[in-house]
């Protein structure tokens, strides 16, 4: 049961990273973003490639790798909550739950991300010693 929940996980992750890369070439004003706003969609390309490498039990690059993603992935989910939160065009909405409700949900959908990342570039030593 253990690998089933990862793997449901994964293929989630791995769904909505593609249409969050996808989505604003379909939506009104997306093409238009500046790069900064784009930062986000390589580092979570990464990280699916780090989840699939635990979920499915394979040995892919080197741990030392594996362990810059995951200090790097909560780094930018560090910056990003907090500047969510700080957001003075979200807080002056006056719409106080849905910044609570994002931020909330964000951490839902990331927290499994960076214990994946966490187990797999720190924890799997018999991983590492064996054969894929």
């Amino acid at each position: 049961m253990h690998r089933k929940w990862w793997k449901v996980y994964f293929f989630l992750a791995l769904a909505l990273t593609v249409v969050g890369i996808a989505m604003p070439f379909f939506v009104d004003g997306g093409r238009d973003l500046p790069w900064w706003d784009w930062i986000w969609a390589p580092l979570y390309a990464v990280q699916i490639v780090g989840l699939f490498g635990f979920v499915f039990w394979r040995r892919l690059a080197i741990p030392p790798l594996w362990q810059f993603v995951f200090v790097a992935s909560v780094a930018y989910e560090i910056w990003n909550l907090f500047s969510t939160a700080t957001d003075p065009e979200l807080k002056d909405t006056g719409h106080a739950g849905l910044l609570v409700a994002s931020v909330a949900t964000a951490l839902l959908l990331q927290v499994p991300m960076l214990i994946a990342l966490y187990l797999y570039g720190f924890r799997s030593k018999e991983l590492w010693r064996g054969a894929t």
